[in-house]
């Protein structure tokens, strides 16, 4: 179903000091290592952000270091060389009618005047890529060495080091780098700079008492807290001018124990804004803070309602941010007045196109980014291993990082392609097949497109998986995929039509354990529960400890006996409406209305109650192994909260009508144990469904077989495997 934004906010023009953008959508700075490996701007981030332009976002922001080792996998501006790159950037952004602001940001490494010669090393000098992470212990550093340092000896939780206490000479000179590096901005043509305090990166250091326990002009009061920010602007303004703007990227909650809060944060906007700041964008937490801020559970536009705080406070423009990647929830924050401009990050790395869409009322077009976290996982280890390449990965959008060779061109030969399975990975290859100018014919058994994230969409917080089924869908018809759903073939039916090229895409089937007792009466299969084919109650015992089967314990232990109403939009709309306007569930679940409500409702099926308890056992040390490093603290938390009991290191080795025999190998020794239980959910994996796919077997010459047919992986796999096949035909 077409819809478009409510005229009137999210594409009115705006201006930030003398900068004037096409509309209200701001692209949140993401640290994504596409720069070149000297840190300079090549083609390959040149490519990356001028989509995002063509795609048509207002303003770009875009992370650069300003000094040594500042930002290890961000493109530097510490040096004249990097600006030739940054004004090929700035062009090409400029080009497509954006505008781009350079964000200046320290994380938490530097290298120093007097730590050698200031040059950045790239890789360690044992290959490793590692380096030593200078404590406070007196050691001086090896010249050229990156120093993890701070503005008190306080544990840096996040890097696991207590980093070293810069002098005020150190600081001088930090200072002076941003200055430097605002000018090369300008020059190079960027339209405006950022300053980073937050994310609890070297700035938000200083500002915080959890991290500046500083005596000096630098530490104590929260005035002389400040001080070292402003003293940034003071000088970036003397080196800019007083008609080019600078905003500052301020941490609004640190949500961490001993750090600031909104109240604090409100003070520090004063006395920014009194150094002349031109605006601010909203920050959200540390990356050590044990509050989600970008994950699936957090609820869309959650922490709005601290930059509506600060929007009250300050005269100049704000830009909200955390969770808001729908452009009807971005649309309502700018209607209610509770921020001046949108900020989104991984919804434009998912989809660089989404305010065209949104702005022609193609929102059901729209890739929703799934808030899985891999791109944010990826790059963590930049910031724990210094000088170890990292590249974002979006799970969604496998041309991310690589527009140029992703470009879909005419194909020579227009050729008829037959496609079985409307899975992600069969969608998607129908979809890159019918752009190129083929003629595609999708066959589909079940009854709706989307495979297994019809199925992945109803545990709790997967929602997303619906709206992007429903999209991978909706691009390959009207790219002109003629599909068929309800109707399964077999190799009559191809060699009938004696297509040019077959795509085989019909998923992977359960993969059943051989486990005494696994075919009881009492045992069924995870997507049987989800779904509705099965029910359990009791006690219920969960075998396999990965992502799939933790969601489905959690769906178990939330889900609504009958006549429960959980997963009812309706009742969900209600409560929507009556939550209140504080906290961090802020009542903008609503974005799920209209195109970018997921099919997916939380229906799902009935638990046969009531549920007196559930327990998950996985035979790996680690529960939840395979869930984003990002993610896995919060979700095993939420588990923990629900009363799931979880039992890891143990293999199951016998399932009877009353409980499971579960076996732990202690010192070589195997010792058993019987764990009581009602109901038993396999959830032990997938695997390729081998008689499927040879059935299609040496019918037409040109054959591909993608997605968990072929390898049962993860969706980010069978989306790129699809495209990169319907791009190949």
């Amino acid at each position: 179903m077409r819809r478009t934004i409510p005229a009137g906010h999210l594409f009115a023009p705006f201006a930030i000091g003398r900068v004037e953008l096409r509309n209200r959508i701001v692209m949140l700075p993401m640290t994504t290592g596409y720069a070149e490996s000297d840190q300079s701007i090549g083609g390959r981030l040149i490519d990356y952000y001028a989509a995002r332009a063509e795609g048509g976002v207002g303003l770009i922001i875009a992370p650069v270091s300003p000094s040594p080792a500042g930002s290890p996998v961000d493109a530097g501006l510490y040096d004249d060389r990097f600006i030739p790159g940054a004004r090929r950037l700035t062009e090409a952004v400029h080009a497509h009618g954006a505008k781009i602001s350079a964000l200046l940001i320290t994380c938490y490494h530097l290298i120093l005047p007097a730590n050698g010669t200031g040059r950045v090393p790239r890789r360690a000098a044992d290959g490793t890529g590692r380096v030593r992470r200078r404590a406070a212990d007196g050691v001086p550093p090896t010249p050229g060495d990156p120093e993890v340092v701070g503005p008190s000896a306080v544990m840096n939780t996040l890097l696991r080091v207590v980093p070293r206490e810069l002098t005020v000479e150190e600081i001088e000179f930090i200072i002076d780098q941003y200055a430097k590096a605002a000018a090369r901005a300008e020059r190079a043509g960027f339209d405006m700079v950022e300053i980073m305090a937050g994310g609890g990166y070297l700035v938000n250091r200083f500002l915080s008492p959890l991290s500046n326990t500083r005596t000096d002009e630098y530490g104590g009061t929260l005035e002389r807290r400040t001080r070292f920010l402003v003293e940034i602007i003071d000088r970036v303004r003397t080196a800019v001018g007083r008609e080019f703007p600078i905003t500052v990227r301020l941490n609004l909650h640190e949500n961490i124990e001993g750090g600031y809060t909104i109240t604090e944060a409100l003070r520090m906007a004063r006395i920014l804004e009194a150094a002349g700041v031109s605006g601010f964008t909203s920050y959200i937490g540390r990356h050590e803070s044990p509050v989600p801020t970008v994950q699936a559970s957090v609820p869309k536009g959650a922490f709005v309602h601290l930059t509506e705080q600060l929007k009250h406070t300050v005269r100049v423009p704000v830009t909200a941010s955390n969770r808001i990647n729908d452009p009807f929830i971005a649309e309502r924050i700018l209607a209610e007045g509770r921020a001046d401009l949108a900020g989104m990050g991984r919804a434009l790395l998912a989809d660089p196109g989404l305010p065209e869409k949104a702005r022609t009322g193609r929102s059901d077009e729209i890739v929703p980014c799934l808030a899985c976290s891999n791109c944010l996982a990826t790059m963590l280890t930049s910031y724990r291993r210094w000088g170890e390449p990292a590249s974002a990965v979006c799970a969604v959008n496998p041309a991310a990082g690589k527009e140029r060779e992703s470009t879909l061109r005419p194909a020579r030969t227009p050729k008829r392609v037959v496609i079985v399975g409307g899975g992600p990975a069969g969608l998607e290859a129908a979809r890159a097949a019918a752009v190129r100018g083929h003629d595609v014919t999708l066959y589909e058994k079940q009854d709706r497109l989307g495979g297994k994230l019809l199925i992945g969409c109803l545990p709790p917080h997967k929602e997303a998986l619906g709206v992007l089924a429903a999209s991978l869908a909706t691009r390959a018809l009207r790219a002109g995929v003629e599909a068929h759903v309800g109707q399964a073939v077999g190799r009559r039916a191809i060699e009938q039509q004696k297509p040019d090229a077959l795509v085989v895409a019909v998923g992977g089937i359960p993969r059943l354990p051989g486990i005494p007792g696994a075919c009881g009466a009492n045992v069924v299969m995870a997507e049987d529960v989800l779904t509705g084919r099965r029910s359990v109650g009791g006690e219920v015992l969960v075998v396999g400890g990965g992502m799939v089967g933790c969601e489905t314990a959690e769906y178990i232990r939330k889900a609504p006996p009958p006549g429960g109403s959980a997963g009812d939009p309706d009742a969900l709309r209600a409560e929507v409406a009556d939550a209140p306007r504080t906290g961090r569930d802020d009542g903008l679940r609503a974005g799920c209305d209209g195109p970018f409500r997921s099919d997916c409702d939380g229906r799902g099926g009935l638990i046969e109650g009531p549920v007196r308890g559930v327990t998950i056992v996985e035979m790996l040390e680690r529960m939840a192994a395979d869930v984003p490093v990002t993610s896995r603290p919060f979700f095993l938390a939420r588990l923990k909260g629900e009363g799931i009991r979880m039992i890891t290191g143990a293999r199951v080795v016998e399932i009877g009508s009353r409980g499971v025999k579960v076996a732990k190998t202690a010192e070589g020794t195997d010792v058993t144990e019987w764990i009581p239980c009602d109901s038993v959910v396999l959830a032990t994996g997938h695997r390729a469904d081998n008689a499927a796919v040879a059935e299609f077997a040496g019918l037409v010459l040109e054959t591909y077989v993608v997605g968990d047919c072929k390898d049962p992986r993860t969706i980010r796999d069978a989306i790129a495997e699809g495209f990169a096949t319907g791009r190949s035909l």
